[in-house]
């Protein structure tokens, strides 16, 4: 559908950004015997489409948060920094900070402020239970914090029992 859109309207930059997130979502996810190289074709085709978004608007916040996501792999303080640049023309996308809270949390003396990134996400986002399966592993294996992971651990099931990674 997304490529659809920019079929449509080819000027259309959150089309470009959307393609570029689910292709690389499908190329990391999708469990094929050529998973490494459909990989690594989605990551170059991304940074083409990610771009062409960034050329369109070069105020698109989402496009340097994908753009963030994939120098995650490679990169992290290109990461680090298109994450921010996405958190300031974008502040209220709680995919942002989540994002950026993994990329610090790589760094040990960064770990508090990846907490202080979790817990935005989740003043942004209050329905998603993600956050605070982050923050309790995070918790876990960076403070060794067991009592503050299963508190929150515990919150995350008693508000969706079904949500299977709490």
């Amino acid at each position: 559908q997304f490529a659809r859109a920019i079929k449509v309207d080819p000027n259309f930059a959150p089309a470009y950004v959307e393609l570029a997130s689910a292709k690389l979502e499908v190329a990391e996810f999708e469990i094929t015997d050529d998973r490494r190289r459909r990989f690594e074709a989605a990551l170059a085709d991304n940074s083409r489409l990610i771009a062409r978004a960034l050329e369109l608007d070069p105020a698109d916040g989402h496009a340097y948060v994908e753009r963030a996501y994939m120098n995650a792999f490679t990169d992290l303080a290109a990461a680090e920094a298109d994450y921010r640049r996405g958190m300031e023309l974008s502040p209220s996308y709680a995919k942002a900070y989540e994002g950026l809270a993994a990329v610090l949390y790589e760094n040990p003396h960064k770990r508090d402020e990846a907490l202080i990134m979790l817990d935005q996400a989740r003043r942004l986002d209050p329905l998603e239970p993600r956050y605070d399966v982050t923050k309790a592993i995070f918790l876990m294996y960076g403070r060794s914090n067991a009592a503050a992971t299963i508190k929150l651990l515990l919150a995350v099931v008693e508000r969706e029992p079904l949500y299977q990674p709490a």
